[in-house]
C-alpha cells in the first residue's frame, strides 16, 4: 500500500483499523502528523510467521524491554529468555523516511545480491567473513532457507612454552632448595615451640605463614625489578624504542605462581619434622576438674596471685566486667543480679540466668580468692549454687559460663602493670 519513500502513507492491522473506525483513504493522526490509511493486513500471520536470518520476525523489537528505546518504565526480562518482538495489531507501517523523522532507527540491514542467481554461497560467506571484521557485529548469511551466524570474540595464543618450562622448573627446585635449607638449620626452634605448647599445627601455619610472606614480598620486589630493567633497556637502547611491558603476561604470573608453590611445597619437610619432634597433647580442650555435690558446685579457678591487694584488684577487674561487656553473652549468660565485691572476705557474688534461657537456669555465683599457704599464694575459687532449672542441664550449661570465666582471669595476667594498679587503686577507694 505504500507507493512513495516519503509519503504520509500508512499500513495498520485490521484489529486497529476497527478499533479507529477507519478504512483504506481515511486519513489517522501520528505524534500529530496526518497519515493516508493505503493499507489494511487482514491476515496478521502472513507477516509474523515470516522469520529472517537471525531467527525473528521483520517487525520491531518491543520496547518495553530496551532501556533505550522505551520512553517509559521497562520490563525485566527472565534470564537467559530473548526479548519478543512486537506484533502486527501493535505496529503502523509507514515509509522508512518517515519513521526515521520521527525518531526511528535502523534495527538491521539486508543486503540482497543484484543478480541472486549468479552470486555463490562461498561469495555471500566471504563479504560475511570480511564485514564481520570490520564492524565487529553480528552478521547473518541466508541460504536456500538456511542460516549461518557469524560473529568475532577475542582468543589468547600461548605460545613459547618449550622455551620458559625448563627456566620455571630450575627456578623452582633452585626456590625449593633453599627454603628446605633454611628452615633445616632452624630445627632447635621447633623445640623451642613445643616447650611453650604449639601444636605440630600451630608449628605448620607458622612455618606456611613465614613462608608466605617471603614468596609474595619476593615476587613483588621481583616484579618491579623486572618493570626497571625493562625500561632501563628501553632507555639504553637494548631494546627498541616502543617496547612495552606486558604487565599481564601469562608467563608473569606463571612465574609468580610457580614461586609460591614450590616454596609452599618446601614447608612439608619442617612440617614432618614438627609431628615427630612434637608430641600434641591428648587434651584439646580445658575440662572441669570437679563435679556438682546436689545443688551446689564448687570449681578451683587457674589463678592464683602472689599478693592480697592484687586478689582484690582481680575482684575489681571482674566486677567491671560483669557489669559492663560480660553482662549479657550471646548464648552463654545474662548477670540478672550483681553485688560489689566484698573485699574484706575477697568475695564477688552474682546471680545469673544460663543458656538455653528458655529452659530457666539460674544460679548464685560466688568468686572468692582464698590464701593457700603450701604454695603461699592467693588462688580463685568459684562456688555455684542452683536456684531453677532441671539439674543435667544447670551442669552442661555450666561449663560455657565456667570457660568464659577462666578466659577472663587468664586475660588478667597480660594486662599491663599500669592498668593491673588501676583496678588495685580502685579496690582501695572503694574498700
Amino acid at each position: 500500500g505504500i507507493l512513495l519513500e516519503n509519503a504520509n502513507h500508512a499500513v495498520i492491522s485490521k484489529s486497529l483499523a476497527q478499533n479507529l473506525s477507519v478504512t483504506i483513504g481515511d486519513a489517522i493522526y501520528i505524534a500529530g502528523e496526518e497519515y493516508v490509511v493505503t493499507g489494511i493486513i487482514d491476515y496478521p500471520q502472513a507477516i509474523e510467521n515470516i522469520i529472517e536470518a537471525d531467527g525473528f520476525t521483520p517487525l520491531p523489537a518491543n520496547p518495553a524491554f530496551f532501556a533505550t528505546l522505551s520512553k517509559d518504565l521497562t520490563v525485566a526480562a527472565q534470564a537467559g529468555a530473548t526479548p519478543p518482538n512486537l506484533g502486527v495489531s501493535s505496529v503502523i507501517i509507514v515509509p522508512f523516511r518517515k519513521a526515521l523523522e520521527a525518531g526511528g532507527y535502523v534495527a538491521s540491514v539486508a543486503l540482497i545480491p543484484k543478480d541472486p542467481k549468479s552470486t555463490s554461497y562461498d561469495e555471500m560467506l566471504k563479504l560475511a567473513k570480511e564485514l564481520a571484521y570490520a564492524l565487529d557485529i553480528t552478521i547473518y548469511v541466508s541460504h536456500n532457507g538456511a542460516a549461518k551466524q557469524l560473529s568475532t570474540f577475542s582468543t589468547i595464543a600461548v605460545g613459547g612454552w618449550e622455551m620458559i618450562v625448563i627456566v620455571l622448573v630450575l627456578g623452582a627446585l633452585n626456590i625449593t632448595t633453599m627454603v628446605l635449607g633454611n628452615l633445616k638449620e632452624r630445627t632447635r626452634e621447633i623445640y623451642v615451640f613445643s616447650a611453650v605448647g604449639l601444636s605440630p599445627i600451630g608449628v605448620t601455619v607458622f612455618f606456611i605463614a613465614e613462608v608466605l610472606v617471603y614468596a609474595i614480598v619476593g615476587t613483588l620486589i621481583g616484579y618491579a625489578l623486572g618493570y626497571g630493567m625493562t625500561e632501563a633497556m628501553v632507555l639504553t637502547g637494548a631494546f627498541p624504542g616502543g617496547h612495552i611491558f606486558n604487565f599481564a603476561s601469562a608467563f608473569t604470573i606463571i612465574g609468580i605462581l610457580t614461586i609460591i608453590l614450590a616454596s609452599l611445597a618446601a614447608v612439608a619437610y619442617p612440617s614432618f619434622v614438627a609431628s615427630r619432634i612434637i608430641t600434641p597433647s591428648l587434651e584439646r580442650r580445658w575440662k572441669l576438674k570437679t563435679k556438682p555435690r546436689g545443688d551446689e558446685w564448687e570449681i578451683p579457678l587457674p589463678m592464683s596471685v602472689p599478693t592480697e591487694s592484687e586478689a582484690k584488684g582481680v575482684l575489681a577487674y571482674l566486677y567491671e566486667y560483669y557489669t559492663g561487656a560480660g553482662a549479657v553473652k550471646e548464648g552463654v549468660h545474662i548477670v540478672r543480679d550483681i553485688n560489689p565485691p566484698d573485699y574484706e572476705n575477697l568475695t564477688l557474688s552474682l546471680r545469673v540466668s544460663l543458656a538455653p534461657f528458655e529452659m530457666g537456669v539460674s544460679q548464685t555465683a560466688d568468686i572468692y580468692s582464698v590464701l593457700d599457704r603450701r604454695i603461699n599464694r592467693y588462688v580463685f575459687v568459684l562456688h555455684l549454687k542452683r536456684l531453677a532449672g532441671p539439674r543435667n542441664t544447670w551442669q552442661s550449661s555450666n561449663y560455657l559460663f565456667v570457660d568464659d570465666l577462666r578466659k577472663q582471669l587468664l586475660m588478667w595476667g597480660s594486662l599491663p602493670s599500669q592498668e593491673k594498679q588501676k583496678y588495685i587503686s580502685k579496690s582501695k577507694t572503694t574498700h
